[in-house]
């Protein structure tokens, strides 16, 4: 399975989390923990998905790799299917992202295209068991 999750709750300028949006990734981050064991941990560059992937990774002691694939002018080639995922990774990326690659997966599975996620929130899809999941 893998994770892909919207950022917290930030502020247009300069672009940093919010008290309120990091209190919510810090819910989420535990919610993640409770789930299972989590391998990797990639992010966009962006100010705000960083902030939410630093908090995670510190509730998950994992190290942030930084991702410019997770930027919403990028190519997501790398993370469409039928690619191979490491099991436990967790995107950390924006809304036009989350719903590019989760509804290219719900096509390869078959299935009904994936809630729109709100801010700390995401998407876990299991690629073995074709399903796809809210969490928030």
């Amino acid at each position: 399975m893998f994770a892909l999750i919207r950022h917290g709750a930030y502020s247009i300028y300069p672009d940093h989390l919010t008290p309120e949006g990091e209190g919510m990734v810090l819910a989420l981050a535990e919610r993640l923990a409770a789930l299972q064991a989590w391998t990797r941990i990639c992010a966009s560059p962006r100010i705000r998905t960083q902030e939410t992937a630093a908090i995670i990774g510190r509730v998950l002691s994992l190290p942030v790799e930084l991702d410019e694939s997770l930027l919403e002018t990028a190519s997501h080639d790398a993370w469409m299917p039928p690619h191979d995922l490491s099991e436990g990774t967790i995107l950390v990326t924006h809304v036009p992202v989350i719903r590019e690659i989760g509804n290219a997966w719900a096509k390869h599975f078959q299935v009904s295209a994936p809630p729109t996620v709100g801010v700390s929130e995401g998407l876990l899809i299991d690629p073995r068991a074709s399903t796809i999941k809210k969490i928030s």
